[in-house]
């Protein structure tokens, strides 16, 4: 998976070319969920399954939207 930093660029090429959405949470939505902490055993906190809405290894976008 790409780092935040990585996300925040592509989000910065996608809004200089002028996206009709909100500026604020479309980069909090491209950010925030590679934001969590590594925990000592090396695993993120949050788990990926919280920060990317995963049920089963799928996004689940009702629970995104929710």
């Amino acid at each position: 998976m790409a780092t935040w930093v990585t996300h925040f660029r592509i989000t910065e090429k996608l809004l200089k070319a002028e996206l009709p959405v909100s500026k604020i949470e479309f980069l909090i939505g491209n950010i925030g969920p590679d934001c969590g902490l590594i925990a000592k055993d090396g695993k993120p906190t949050p788990p990926k399954e919280t920060t990317h809405f995963e049920i089963d290894g799928n996004i689940n976008s009702d629970s995104f939207y929710q």
